[in-house]
């Protein structure tokens, strides 16, 4: 989370939208925000995830899932071949509109330097290109939308069935 505000810091993009980080030195960066509204007032969601350097099993966060909730297109900051994961789960990502090639980038430092690269990619162009842009991505996020909740209710009879029995 650092290296990707010290990165907005750098390019003076940290008043370009909503950045949060309680605990940061800055006076652009707000220490609680409104999820919905913040959310709802941006075109896209860049999520660091603090597992970003760690090798092993993936996960994804609530920060991930927010943005299949809000239907936000988003980029990700996380571990080494994270996108392929959730691709696996059925979610769908913005490849070609988001260059997702940094995914599978292994060295965590510049994994996070491409990410870099492609948000000031994105953020270059003319904003009217930008929005027609994440409007081509609306169909993704509605099925990330649906996925989520089907998978919810799908685990959470399988939790009630392993909990209270086949029966009940």
């Amino acid at each position: 989370r650092r290296a990707l505000i010290k990165f907005l810091e750098q390019h003076k993009l940290l008043n370009e939208g909503f950045v949060s980080a309680p605990g940061y030195p800055s006076a652009e960066i707000f220490k609680e925000l409104d999820i919905t509204s913040s959310i709802n007032k941006s075109l896209i969601n860049i999520i660091p995830e603090g597992n970003f350097d760690r090798k092993g099993y993936h996960f994804i966060s609530e920060k991930t899932y927010r943005s299949f909730v809000y239907r936000k297109p988003f980029i990700y900051l996380g571990q080494y071949k994270s996108i392929e994961y959730m691709q696996s789960l059925g979610y769908k990502t913005f490849s070609p509109i988001i260059d997702e090639g940094y995914d599978n980038i292994k060295d965590d430092k510049r994994r996070a330097a491409q990410v870099f690269v492609e948000i000031q990619r994105l953020i270059s162009k003319p904003i009217e290109d930008f929005i027609k842009d994440m409007e081509q991505l609306r169909y993704i996020c509605n099925h990330n939308f649906k996925l989520y909740f089907d998978n919810k209710a799908l685990f959470r009879d399988k939790f009630y069935k392993k909990i209270y029995g086949t029966n009940n």
